[in-house]
């Protein structure tokens, strides 16, 4: 089972650098992003409704290893309202899906949404990847803001950075209890978070 899920994470990581490539390319520095400022004729009839939406934030916890398979913790913003869940956000092939668990919903504010947009401001890249090798389990938390026209994702396998803690920070402050949101190398213990 452990070599299955390699070999799982393996193609994924293999789908998501190819589908990040799309947007690179070369100079005499070496690899670069590339902003689309339109979106190809071909791809206008697959707009959806997230690709309308003024302010759309997504914390996402995916697990890996022992914790693949389970519900974790999933955090979405839409314009102004947001939905706290407990989401099966990884599973095997075949694996029948976890029911969602939503825990809380209410009005982001628009203060809260001026802080998270003044924590990215000075980012140099809008595509922040990290990966820790040496742990095959935690999980992969994933942190995606699309604000009129601009995206931002964090991609963190098993790793910190300081301006997505920043971010968790702010959404911590929507949810009661003990089922924070956490960053891998955050205290996730004094949450009773627990791997």
């Amino acid at each position: 089972m452990k070599i299955n899920g390699i070999v799982i994470f393996s193609l994924l990581m293999f789908c998501f650098l190819i589908g990040c490539t799309e947007n690179l390319q070369s100079d005499t520095s070496g690899w670069k992003l590339v902003e689309r400022k339109e979106l190809p004729d071909s791809l206008k009839p697959f707009l959806t409704e997230e690709d309308t939406l003024n302010f759309h934030l997504i914390y996402c916890f995916a697990g890996m290893g022992a914790n693949f398979g389970t519900r974790k913790q999933y955090f979405e913003v839409k314009d102004s309202m947001f939905v706290f869940s407990m989401k099966q956000n990884s599973s095997f092939e075949g694996q029948a899906p976890l029911p969602t668990d939503t825990l809380n919903t209410g009005y982001f504010r628009n203060t809260t949404k001026d802080s998270v947009l003044q924590i990215i401001q000075g980012l140099e890249d809008s595509i922040i990847t990290k990966r820790n090798l040496e742990v095959s389990s935690g999980g992969i938390v994933t942190l995606t803001l699309n604000y009129d026209g601009h995206k931002t994702l964090f991609s963190l396998h098993n790793c910190y950075d300081d301006r997505a803690q920043q971010l968790v920070e702010l959404l911590n402050t929507y949810i009661p209890g003990n089922q924070k949101l956490f960053i891998y190398d955050f205290p996730a213990k004094e949450y009773g978070i627990d791997f």
